[in-house]
């Protein structure tokens, strides 16, 4: 949705405030606003100082519009997420469509855009008209500049929340690859000793039988930590002592091979890392079954390895420890997030809304003050407007014809800059917009 604010210069060949007013209505659409737009008599200062201001206001301007349609964008997205768009009634979605569309928000009163911009009056009591327009200016971009830096504060503390809900949320869901197991897993599981170890694995259904046939295999207690048999009767000091030899003989053919050999044998020499038939089924979904392995505890590197190296279909080792009362806590902890994540939204919404108001607040009188610079940059003193509030909806290419042709005359003889340097087209006239996505869009 857009309006257009336009002046021109009141008397001479185009007539009184009225009259022009009641000349461009005429020529319209029926369904094209137009009203006059208020504006104060503010102080002008020198033609220099308002040359300069002219190319501020712009890149202000530009500013506050950013800031004006990311609260717009924040507020919408909060209604949005309110709703269960799935199974909401359509009275329900009509609320909420209605909502979005009207963006009532704008005080006083919870006013639209539109009933704003249509009865506007300029807020004395929060910009004097007194002060200079340079000041009038910084007390807008100050204001600005304060609810942007709160809106990423306040945002970034909300994503916080909603990120660690989400977090939680997600232990509860997915398969048995990766969701939480304290729901799954109970103390009747575990085996946990000085030397015995617990461990749980994710089996894809299409490796089922394969893990079942090989899992005893997988993995091999280190030659230093064997529960059986000494350290001596290993060749693992005959391998300690061939990789001291010096690094031409390690590169020869015959060394590889003989070190090879001692490798193998010393594998062979070592006991699996599984407690034979220990494998026992835990859960399953459409997609994984999940099994307790009991393992020797120094062993469980080495079976992760053979887990992800020796099986055709990968298995997931999973890692987890069991606590009692951990359930209870994750449960708990999606509650309070849960609870979190709402009050933290309800404060948001209150926050944006009301923030929201004061900045298209101040973005209004920011253009009303773009209006009045450079109606007399362009028309010259005294300040002589008749600044008008067009709405030109679906017929826009009409309504700049009528305008580009009501007003042709005034091409001629400006005093200041001819044309709105934050478009590239030139007018005739002063010509502002306000692009807004509430109504209407």
């Amino acid at each position: 949705m857009s309006y257009w604010l336009v002046s021109v210069p009141s008397g001479g060949q185009l007539g009184n405030s009225a009259g022009i007013l009641s000349t461009l209505q005429g020529s319209v659409p029926n369904d094209v606003k137009v009203s006059t737009l208020n504006v104060p008599d503010l102080k002008v200062g020198t033609l220099d100082s308002l040359m300069s201001l002219s190319d501020d206001l712009e890149r202000v301007d530009r500013y506050v519009e950013g800031v004006v349609h990311r609260l717009e964008k924040e507020i919408r997205s909060i209604i949005n997420s309110d709703a269960n768009v799935e199974r909401e009634s359509a009275a329900q979605r009509e609320t909420r469509e209605t909502k979005l569309r009207e963006m009532r928000f704008i005080e006083p009163g919870n006013q639209t855009a539109e009933d704003f911009l249509r009865k506007f009056q300029w807020d004395q009591a929060r910009y004097g008209v007194k002060s200079t327009l340079p000041e009038l200016v910084k007390d807008i971009q100050d204001l600005i500049q304060r609810t942007d830096e709160d809106l990423k504060v306040k945002l970034v503390d909300y994503t916080t929340i909603k990120s660690a809900l989400a977090t939680a949320a997600r232990k509860k869901e997915g398969n048995l690859s990766s969701k939480s197991l304290v729901d799954v897993v109970d103390r009747s599981h575990f085996v946990s000793t000085d030397r015995f170890d617990t461990i749980f694995c994710a089996v894809p259904k299409s490796g089922v039988n394969e893990f079942l046939e090989k899992y005893a295999s997988y993995g091999k207690v280190p030659a230093k930590d064997h529960p059986k048999q000494q350290r001596d009767e290993f060749v693992l000091h005959k391998i300690e002592t061939l990789d001291k030899e010096p690094r031409d003989v390690k590169e020869t053919p015959e060394f590889q091979a003989k070190m090879a050999r001692l490798v193998e044998t010393q594998l062979d020499l070592q006991v699996n890392a599984v407690v034979p038939k220990s494998a026992v089924l835990v859960d399953q979904d459409t997609e994984f079954e999940l099994y307790r392995v009991v393992i020797f505890r120094t062993g469980r590197h080495s079976f992760e390895l053979d887990c992800n190296s020796k099986a055709q279909t990968r298995i997931i080792v999973r890692e987890y420890a069991y606590k009692d009362g951990q359930s209870a806590a994750e449960t708990a902890e999606v509650v309070k997030l849960t609870e979190d994540e709402k009050e933290a939204k309800k404060k948001l919404k209150l926050w944006s809304t009301t923030a929201f108001s004061e900045a298209f607040r101040a973005w209004i009188h920011l253009k009303t003050i773009r209006v009045f610079v450079e109606s007399v940059l362009r028309y010259g003193l005294p300040p002589k407007m008749v600044p008008m509030l067009i709405r030109p909806g679906r017929h826009e290419d009409k309504v700049r014809k009528t305008l580009n042709t009501l007003y042709d005359s005034l091409s001629s003889g400006m005093a200041g800059k001819g044309e709105d340097a934050a478009s590239a087209t030139f007018y005739p006239y002063v010509d502002i917009e306000i692009k807004y996505t509430g109504e209407g869009e």
